[in-house]
């Protein structure tokens, strides 16, 4: 039985009052055009702890354009729930999202709706440019799935939450709540990922425009600001799902050794095209900061979503290697240990395999020879990643690292050896690992000669220092270092554990000393 609406604009509120009346003239413009072109339009506010002004603006205006106006209210004080609560109250065949505080283009809704029409159920819309204007002023063009390489969101967002898709798409899949914190962030990257990696497909609409207001004290800004900048788990970087949905433009990759065809991307001249003048034209009449001046001379940027997938690249042979497994226990890395240390580790992955037969262990270096500085004759059981032999930088290193950890082991005990690699990698994503028993390994202090004088080293100590919050053992084999740690941090004192020999299985070292 056909829906009595076509499609529902979402629009989420929190403390718009100050730009909400233009929202709504803009959103007012867009059902009026959609109406004359037999198009029902209903409109899903969710007013989340919504203060006096924004309430008070959303229902004294006039909303007779729309087919159908609900409102909700909830008190989340979250996007994400505040949408998912709209998505389950909206009644249209398609649903649009929108925030309080910025404009659509009028005509868009016709063009979504006929594109997504004629693309199929798993077909998600999104407008072929989106203009940030206020605070700053850039251009982001959006080009079809197909005409990007999806391997490179393992580093870069590559759609937005302006999306409009068939309400299953909104019942199939949920959006994350995701608190401004030091953790995870970007619920519209993390819900993108999910839905390719559920068989949907995006498309850019072209006519199509979404005029993103800029603002200092957005979520946005707060999230670049705090968060660690990635998003949580998803299921399209587990191996299986990635393997399967990137293999076509791999292997495309490989028969251009290693060149895109990118797409043409106009950039600046789109403000030639007499559609887009019109459009920002139109918009600018509700909104005199949507400048066609601004835009042209003002502009931070032109940006699209075809980004350079070298480190999705770097995933994917990963991902080949790793295949299904889930691994029980993680050593990384051997690269860059002082004293002997890559021996160390060594014999503490044979002992492991053999107090625990048939598990499966990660060995991760992170310096080629490293290889060469440790007997790793090892069991099938274990498999060895070098990650320097990928040309990505060290930061993407970690980030590879990230993804694998969490789609491959995200149970496992984490044992991280002293090295650059561990250090860098532990103070930027350790926080996000709270599934995972991380055990980190004390060599003895080294001395230093400064000006004649001998001096401890502080890299070790200075490190666990920082982060023993995130850390859950430190495990020391030498007995003065050990008393000298515990007697430094004595109200964590408890997370040290002397080892006194190499045994680095967290349930095989001793007890810590009260």
């Amino acid at each position: 039985m056909k829906r009595c609406i076509d499609v529902s604009i979402l629009l989420t509120l929190h403390r718009e009052g100050k730009y909400l009346a233009r929202t709504l003239a803009s959103l007012i413009e867009v059902a009026a055009f959609a109406r004359s072109q037999g198009i029902t339009v209903e409109l899903v506010a969710v007013q989340d702890r919504s203060d006096r002004a924004t309430k008070e603006i959303f229902f004294t205006t006039d909303l007779s354009a729309f087919n159908k106006v609900q409102s909700i209210e909830v008190e989340y004080g979250s996007v994400s729930l505040s949408r998912n609560a709209g998505c389950e109250t909206a009644t249209g065949t398609y649903i649009t999202t929108v925030d309080g505080d910025d404009l659509l283009s009028y005509s868009m809704l016709p063009l979504m709706i006929d594109q997504a029409e004629r693309r199929g159920p798993t077909a998600v819309m999104v407008p072929k440019f989106v203009f940030g204007f206020g605070a700053s002023y850039h251009i982001v063009e959006y080009f079809n799935q197909d005409q990007i390489q999806i391997a490179a969101t393992v580093k870069y967002p590559l759609y937005s939450a302006r999306i409009l898709a068939r309400r299953t798409l909104f019942e199939n899949l949920k959006f994350v709540d995701l608190p401004i914190s030091s953790g995870y962030a970007y619920e519209d990257w993390h819900f993108n990922c999910n839905a390719v990696a559920l068989g949907y497909r995006y498309f850019a609409v072209e006519g199509a425009a979404v005029f993103y207001r800029q603002r200092f004290d957005s979520r946005n800004h707060d999230a670049d600001a705090i968060s660690v900048r990635q998003i949580p788990p998803s299921q399209l970087f587990e191996p299986r799902v990635f393997l399967r949905l990137c293999s076509g433009e791999i292997r495309q990759l490989a028969r251009r050794r290693g060149q895109t065809i990118a797409p043409v991307a106009r950039g600046a001249a789109v403000f030639e095209d007499p559609v887009y003048r019109d459009l920002i034209t139109r918009a600018n009449a509700i909104d005199p900061a949507v400048d066609l001046g601004h835009f042209s001379w003002d502009s931070e940027g032109h940006y699209n979503n075809h980004a350079d997938s070298t480190v999705g690249v770097a995933y994917y042979r990963i991902c080949e290697m790793v295949g299904d497994t889930q691994f029980e226990a993680v050593f990384l890395p051997f690269g860059g240990m002082p004293n002997g240390g890559a021996d160390l580790a060594a014999t503490a992955i044979h002992e492991l395999i053999l107090a625990n037969p048939g598990s499966r262990a990660l060995v991760l270096l992170d310096e080629s020879s490293a290889l060469d500085q440790a007997s790793l004759i090892l069991p099938p059981s274990v498999l060895v990643l070098d990650l320097a032999q990928y040309d990505i930088l060290s930061e993407d290193r970690e980030l590879v690292c990230l993804k694998l950890l969490e789609a491959s082991a995200s149970a496992a005990v984490l044992h991280f050896t002293p090295s650059p690699f561990a250090h860098r990698f532990l103070a930027r994503f350790g926080s996000l690992l709270r599934n995972n028993l991380k055990i980190c390994y004390r060599l003895a202090d080294q001395m230093t000669n400064t000006h004649g004088f001998q001096f401890v080293d502080p890299t070790q100590f200075e490190f666990i220092s920082e982060h023993i919050d995130i850390i859950d053992r430190v495990v020391v084999f030498d007995r003065e270092t050990f008393d000298a740690d515990r007697f430094r941090l004595p109200d964590v004192r408890n997370k040290w554990y002397f080892g006194g020999s190499v045994r680095l299985l967290a349930d095989s070292v001793s007890e810590p000393i009260a």
